[in-house]
């Protein structure tokens, strides 16, 4: 075991800790937990990461998304994420082929962001996304 640094007066000397946000895990409200994680398992590709009696966590590629059990509502709310993609183009082809229908089809926007979105099934909107522009330095 290591001595722990000691000041001048001999005091110990607690290391600094820097906060740091590692990630954001979108939640999305939805009433039937297991129609949701379905859609985002077989049509999306992603991943069971976490399930409780009323929470799910899916994931794919380093993005999570939460699904949260919400019996109460009676009228969609509708939340929306952006997620970043390298391939746009070939993923939604992907999607296309697992049946999803995308929404918005893919296009390039004035931001030079080529992008589609897809609804899941309690109306919560995914936009994919990837920058086809020139990139520029500074």
């Amino acid at each position: 075991m290591e001595a722990p640094d000691l000041s001048s007066s001999g005091e110990i000397i607690e290391p600094v800790i820097r906060p740091e946000l590692l990630r954001l895990v979108p939640t999305f409200p939805v009433t039937d937990l297991k129609r949701d994680s379905d859609f985002y398992t077989q049509r999306l590709g992603f991943k069971v990461e976490l399930a409780t009696a009323s929470y799910v966590a899916v994931g794919r590629d380093g993005v999570q998304i939460g699904l949260a059990q919400d019996k109460l509502r009676t009228a969609p709310a509708r939340m929306s994420c952006y997620i970043n993609v390298n391939g746009v183009d070939a993923f939604y082809r992907k999607l296309v082929e697992r049946k999803v229908k995308p929404v918005r089809g893919i296009a390039t926007q004035p931001s030079k962001l080529r992008e589609f979105m897809v609804l899941a099934p309690d109306n919560n909107s995914l936009i994919f996304g990837e920058y086809v522009g020139a990139l520029t330095g500074n």
